[in-house]
């Protein structure tokens, strides 16, 4: 849980990136691996700027059966691929688990039996399934209005696949652009102290989405 203000300022900087862009010429422009050519984000679909791999990154899944307590062990263990676990009912995905659900539940219930609810009472039914073809940029703004930085890609039937906000990173390395580093907002990092209470510390996550550092 310590990564959560990972997404959230990277997809904060894309979208002031993206606003900037539509107010000047636009400079984005990104080398398609379909036809060889330079392309613009507008017309950018997933196939076009990201290779096969990346778009075959399986989803983390858990099933409906499974408890709260296996979410936040399994979330711990795969925050570094990804911070949503998709869970599946008949192999079809029915709602997505993040630290944010799982935080939000906390608060409500604090007590251990908490962690043996059904995951499927914290779960975000409030998901996308996209395909392959589908233009980058409506994923993009879509992820900034709804503040859901997740989506699923269908593959084929019972095959899906994952796009978080971290792949952004992946398709910035196939972009050619006069975007500096001065362009992302700068945010100054709220702490705490070891004598905090665990509850004021899950407070302070729940808050805008916060990652605190230890003082």
């Amino acid at each position: 849980m310590a990564n959560l203000n990972f997404n959230h300022k990277i997809k904060k900087s894309w979208s002031k990136i993206l606003h900037k862009n539509e107010k000047k010429e636009k400079n984005l422009l990104f080398h398609s691996l379909l036809s060889g050519d330079d392309i613009t984000l507008d017309v950018c679909s997933f196939e076009e700027v990201l290779p096969y791999s990346l778009l075959s990154v399986p989803i983390s899944a858990i099933t409906s059966n499974d408890s709260v307590w296996i979410a936040t062990s399994m979330l711990s263990r795969i925050s570094d691929i990804t911070d949503n676990l998709v869970v599946v009912e008949d192999e079809f995905p029915i709602g997505t688990v993040s630290p944010y659900e799982i935080m939000r539940g906390l608060r409500k219930n604090s007590s251990a039996r908490y962690l043996q609810e059904n995951v499927t009472r914290i779960m975000n039914v409030d998901f996308y399934i996209d395909s392959r073809n589908i233009n980058l940029i409506d994923v993009l703004n879509r992820m900034n209005k709804t503040k859901n930085p997740f989506t699923i890609i269908e593959n084929g039937k019972q095959n899906f696949s994952q796009f978080s906000i971290k792949q952004i990173l992946e398709i910035g390395a196939l972009c050619k652009t006069d975007v500096t580093v001065s362009m992302f907002p700068k945010k100054k990092i709220p702490t705490f102290r070891k004598e905090d209470k665990i509850r004021n510390v899950i407070e302070l996550l729940s808050e805008n989405n916060n990652k605190l550092h230890l003082t």
